[in-house]
């Protein structure tokens, strides 16, 4: 063999050598990709997320939104003894009545009558309850029950086979049309962020809205009042529910 075909093999060996030697440092010196895992919440822990969030509600005077996120959390797990005590006591509370005005036989004082309103929305009405609907086609209303500027009333199916394990109606007096707007999309935005359209309700534009699994809402507002309905659906998808979330929202009365 040559010295000039020694030199060839032994420049080709070299560079075999060192192609080797950066491959292997390359391998070990690039970094593992890191894989970073999924954390899917149990029911349970899901149940006490509603709980909480029914508690801040709470806070913020939104008894009503408060009492559909402690369904929620029954739902998701029957043994949530905390929402369960909370949601008692909220629905037990008695239905706040106005007493009214004496009346004397003997006096012959007639009383002006009170002038209307433009817009009867735009005053305080003392009995929320008159807000409320008494009566649901297919379904069976409980009592209307009112705390403070919040009322609700709710409704079960009287059909074993209903789309809905429950729906509940509520009304919230938040003392201007501003602040009823700000509740309506605050409201939306944060419980309800899935499947929003715009919908008319009795003449009034409005929203429907879900929470993408188990809650359907329809809401609107009249002056400074939010109406707002929230069905719990017994199987499928909320978004299904539109048409029946509709209808339920135009079950509240047009006037005081």
């Amino acid at each position: 063999m040559s010295n000039r075909t020694k030199a060839i093999i032994g420049g080709v060996v070299t560079v075999v050598v060192v192609a080797v030697a950066i491959f292997i440092g390359w391998s070990f010196s690039s970094p593992k990709p890191v894989t970073v895992p999924t954390i899917q919440l149990s029911p349970a822990q899901q149940s006490q997320q509603a709980y909480r969030d029914a508690l801040r509600e709470l806070s913020n005077d939104s008894t009503s939104t408060a009492i559909v996120l402690l369904r929620k959390a029954l739902t998701l797990d029957a043994g949530n003894m905390a929402a369960k005590a909370k949601l008692t006591e909220l629905t037990n509370s008695a239905t706040q009545t106005t007493p009214s005005a004496p009346t004397n036989p003997g006096s012959s004082t007639t009383t002006a009558p009170r002038p209307v309103a433009v817009d009867p929305f735009s005053e305080t009405i003392k009995d929320l309850g008159t807000l409320l609907p008494k009566t649901f086609t297919g379904y069976s209303v409980g009592s209307a029950q009112v705390l403070g500027r919040e009322g609700n009333v709710g409704g079960s199916p009287n059909a074993p086979d209903a789309p809905v394990s429950s729906i509940v109606w509520a009304v919230h007096d938040r003392n201007s049309g501003t602040a009823a707007q700000e509740f309506l999309d605050r409201t939306r935005k944060t419980l309800y962020p899935k499947d929003t359209a715009v919908v008319t309700v009795g003449g009034v534009k409005g929203y429907f809205a879900t929470d993408g699994s188990l809650f359907a809402w329809t809401a609107y507002r009249r002056g400074r009042y939010v109406f707002e309905v929230t069905l719990t659906a017994s199987g499928g998808s909320p978004a299904d529910l539109r048409a029946l979330s509709e209808q339920a929202a135009g079950a509240f009365p047009t006037k005081p």
